[in-house]
């Protein structure tokens, strides 16, 4: 989990490194999407994300689902 930009960060980082040695892996990167994001109280803003720890339970459970 990303707690900043998706793009660029260190979940790219770790999909480049997987790419270079040529390790299939699916990952599920979660973050802040590369756009803007209004202000506001950071609870509220990563509950709008999906980034709650309800949102990020939810997207690893429709991961490991879709797998």
């Amino acid at each position: 989990v990303e707690d900043n930009a998706l793009m660029g960060g260190f979940g790219s980082a770790i999909l480049e490194t997987l790419n270079r040695w040529r390790i299939k892996r699916d990952v599920l990167n979660l973050g802040i999407p590369d756009r803007f994001i209004e202000h506001g109280a950071r609870t509220l803003l990563l509950e709008k994300l999906g980034l709650s720890k309800e949102g990020i339970a939810l997207k690893i459970e429709e991961f490991i689902n879709a797998g």
